[in-house]
């Protein structure tokens, strides 16, 4: 997002759409021909794969963008809504009503499709949706890819109000963890208030 800022003047608004498309190809890529066989190993290695592959991307990031904190400020947003004696940056709002989008989109993918039943039969019994024929190889993939998307979109829409940063990039894991852990893990509506409660 930063990079069409910068060298081509794309609004976050408009780059956040093919970003999420590409991040969605190369998380389900990461997954079906990396992630995939460090999951065969104990869970400990598990572990440290996923902290050795953050540390790579992060230093990735780096190298590409350096260390320096950068911003992007796209003028069709400047400004704020005041309400009363509240004022609210029109980039914030702008940002939580897209995380908001993506969070009732992931909801009716979850509950109203296919994809999203064998998304969670597979989440709650690989074996078992694995012997009723479920693709959980695919699946996971599939998984891996949302993750991805979700993950670009939550930049873009920080990139919005805040610096951009990639030894941030540990701080913000612990948070995802520690408000998927207080709502619970697999409870997506626990999830979104145990972000309310971390965030406000």
């Amino acid at each position: 997002a930063y990079l069409l800022w910068a060298k081509g003047g794309v609004s976050p608004l408009i780059s956040v759409v093919p970003i999420t498309v590409i991040w969605y190809v190369l998380g389900y890529l990461l997954q079906k021909y990396l992630v995939s066989y460090s999951l065969r190993g104990p869970e400990d290695n598990q572990i440290l794969f996923a902290v050795g592959m953050l540390t790579a991307l992060q230093f990735f990031a780096e190298y590409v963008f350096s260390g320096d904190a950068l911003a992007v400020r796209d003028e069709h947003i400047s400004g704020a809504l005041i309400i009363g004696n509240q004022v609210i940056q029109w980039s914030i709002l702008i940002s939580a009503l897209l995380s908001l989008a993506v969070l009732i989109g992931l909801h009716v993918l979850f509950i109203r499709t296919a994809l999203g039943r064998n998304l969670r039969a597979c989440a709650q019994n690989s074996i078992g949706a694995s012997l009723s024929g479920l693709d959980i190889n695919h699946l996971y993939a599939v998984a891996m890819g949302l993750s991805a998307s979700c993950a670009a979109v939550s930049g873009v829409s920080m990139a919005l109000f805040v610096s951009i940063v990639p030894d941030r990039a540990f701080e913000y894991s612990l948070l995802s963890l520690v408000v998927s852990v207080l709502g619970g893990l697999g409870n997506m509506v626990g999830s979104i208030l145990g972000g309310l409660i971390v965030g406000i």
